[in-house]
């Protein structure tokens, strides 16, 4: 077979490329070695596996080789930890939403288009789960990192040729996985990075569309092979594979556009410019507990090592105790027995005096009572580092009975996650956006998309990457991922029903059921921006009749609140006319209103009335401005709120 000068000409150029591309990530990986051995020992302990040694050799975790009597015990208190830790940041879902770039019309609705398409993209790249297996790298070994990016060859099958439609593509990367530039301390300062990872032949194949032949992979090498030493050391430690690289770079002066390249051990993949707009690099990364000046964050599970190894230990010794109590060493004289003894109950001992000597039981030390004491020191200890306490675990403080009390103590114990959620807040800001400026770019047809709209009804749309603005923005409402109190947010819900500011007992029933107060939010924005709408109205002299149906509390505030103002007092009389009329109007309401609330509430306590049982109980009251609740509690934040009439 002939070969051309030009393909011996692209052999050289690829060859220098890989040449040099690997010099970048040798420099790489040289930055990140001194973090891999914590991020393996951290590993190691989460799965339980917790009676390692490191092997500066193979750069690896090892069992240690003991005599067979000696006791490992391990009883694993970090894998509760974390998963409480990581149940906490999963248990409320953020609130997110496209911000519009301006007040026009125009582009409010183009952003509610754009947040249609942004909870289309959060379920269709399974973000929920991915956001999961992210949250858990960064608890275990203090970084999490996602990758978000264009992959023309998934999606549906739109010709007979097999051509697929592509799509946007969320995934979670393991910091193994990632080389970022050694000098870059965050994501933004980064000009290039790697992200290494061992794929099949077949996979190659179908990405890249090439061909290729798999090679002998020492997987100790890697992350698998390096946990898989610790669970079977037997293994073949030789996989057959092939180690993809990718290389991304931001744009230069050399390289306008960037660059993107994908490469094996001998052979280049892909070679080309950074395909993303503005040159971006398609990862997120945020700590769990940032380190100042390093790129890498820490985890807690760092702190917890040395107490979980003093646990452990002081529980095989208390095993080792106990075995040796049991079945104690003996002080035998040389050939007195003829057989062993056993622990076998009821056994005859034989054995001959030997200068008067017998066998005797060696008598063990007595264990002071400090000893036993030690487990609950260390337990403290470990709780108190991770910052969760009883209340986290399920159990109630002592001398702590009312549900208000534990919903606090539950939220000071929350407090620690507050640095963490803002971190994954933040990123999961920048993951929204870029899926966003990702669809816009490359979602050149039309698609349909499918979310759950209002009311648990199913909403089917159509739309095009140029539906979404260039500058498209979103936002997550700073913690909305920490964790609420259920039972605050029903105490919550009863508060704003006693000073009258719901005022459909079917609505208090739905909120206490699910204790979710957002809905109240949304109808008092509806009723605040309706009330600001007629204020401007009635200053040029229109004058607003006052509907049944609104919500005359809000509209009172918010006439009242104008009222005080300047630009009110410059108003001619006649013009203040009109506004003391309105909201005599909405007084008249309120107070109808108030009568028939209290004929429904004396219905309800007559017996067997048939009518929504246990409500009285359960709201405690029919309102009136009250600020206690049902168990004489006063809720923090509510006096706050205005309870004169008028006030919201």
């Amino acid at each position: 077979m002939v070969i051309s000068f030009d393909e011996i000409k692209s052999k050289i150029k690829d060859k220098q490329l890989i040449q040099d591309l690997d010099e970048k990530l040798l420099e790489a990986e040289n930055a990140r070695m001194p973090l891999e051995k914590q991020w393996l020992i951290n590993l190691s302990f989460y799965l339980g596996e917790q009676w390692v040694i490191w092997n500066p050799v193979t750069k690896s975790l090892e069992r240690p080789i003991v005599p067979e009597w000696r006791v490992l015990t391990t009883v694993n208190f970090i894998k509760p930890i974390v998963r409480t830790e990581l149940s906490k940041l999963m248990k409320q879902k953020p609130i997110i939403g496209v911000q519009p770039t301006g007040n026009e019309p125009d582009r409010v609705n183009q952003a509610k288009g754009a947040e249609k398409i942004r909870q289309y993209l959060w379920d269709k790249t399974n973000t929920d789960e991915i956001r999961k297996q992210v949250l858990l790298w960064a608890l275990v070994t203090g970084t999490g990192i996602f990758k978000i990016y264009y992959d023309p060859t998934a999606g549906e099958v739109i010709d007979d040729e097999g051509t697929r439609l592509g799509e946007v593509v969320l995934s979670a990367v393991s910091p193994f996985e990632f080389y970022p530039d050694p000098y870059a301390t965050t994501i933004d300062e980064m000009n290039w990075c790697f992200h290494v990872k061992i794929r099949s032949a077949e996979y190659v194949a179908e990405k890249y569309g090439v061909e290729v032949e798999p090679e002998a992979i020492n997987v100790n090498q890697y992350l698998e092979g390096k946990m898989f030493l610790l669970t079977d050391n037997t293994s073949q430690n030789i996989r057959k594979g092939v180690v993809v690289k990718e290389f991304w770079q931001r744009p230069t002066s050399k390289y306008p556009k960037g660059r993107y390249v994908v490469y094996i051990k001998d052979k280049v993949l892909f070679a080309g410019d950074n395909p993303y707009e503005q040159g971006i690099l398609p990862f997120v990364a945020f700590p769990h507990i940032p380190v100042p000046g390093r790129f890498w964050g820490d985890s807690v599970v760092t702190d917890l090592i040395k107490p979980q190894m003093n646990y452990n230990k002081a529980r095989s010794q208390a095993i080792e105790i106990r075995n040796l109590m049991s079945k104690p060493k003996w002080l035998v004289p040389k050939g007195s027995l003829e057989a062993q003894i056993t622990s076998a109950p009821g056994e005859n001992i034989e054995y001959v005096p030997i200068a008067g000597l017998r066998p005797e039981p060696i008598r063990g030390i007595d264990v002071p009572a400090t000893f036993w004491k030690e487990f609950d020191q260390i337990k403290s200890e470990f709780y108190d580092i991770a910052g969760q306490h009883e209340v986290s675990h399920a159990q109630i403080p002592a001398g702590i009975r009312s549900g208000i009390a534990i919903a606090y103590l539950q939220e000071q114990d929350d407090t620690r996650l507050t640095i963490t959620a803002q971190s994954y807040e933040k990123a999961l800001e920048k993951v929204e956006t870029l899926k966003l400026r990702l669809a816009r770019q490359f979602y050149i047809e039309s698609r349909v998309g499918r979310i759950v709209g209002e009311n648990n009804t199913v909403e089917v749309f159509t739309f095009m990457g140029r539906d979404i603005p260039e500058d498209v923005d979103v936002k997550v409402q700073v913690g909305s991922s920490l964790p609420q109190s259920r039972v605050a947010k029903q105490e919550f819900i009863i508060s704003l029903w006693q000073q009258r500011i719901i005022q459909d007992p079917k609505v208090v029933l739905k909120l206490l059921e699910f204790g979710d107060v957002e809905g109240i939010y949304d109808d008092i924005d509806l009723d605040t921006s309706q009330a600001q709408r007629e204020n401007e109205l009635m200053k040029q002299g229109q004058y607003e009749e006052p509907e049944d149906f609104e919500n005359h509390e809000v509209h009172i505030y918010e006439h009242n609140k104008f009222r005080k103002t300047e630009e009110y007092d410059a108003l001619p009389d006649e013009i203040k006319q009109l506004f003391a009329q309105h909201v005599a109007v909405h007084q008249s309401f309120l107070q109808q209103q108030g009568g028939m609330m209290s004929q429904l509430q004396q219905l309800l306590q007559q017996p067997n009335s048939g009518v929504m049982p246990n409500l009285a109980d359960m709201l405690g009251g029919t309102g009136g401005g009250q600020t206690e609740t049902g168990n004489g509690s006063e809720i923090p934040g509510i006096s706050e709120t205005p309870t004169q009439t008028g006030g919201v």
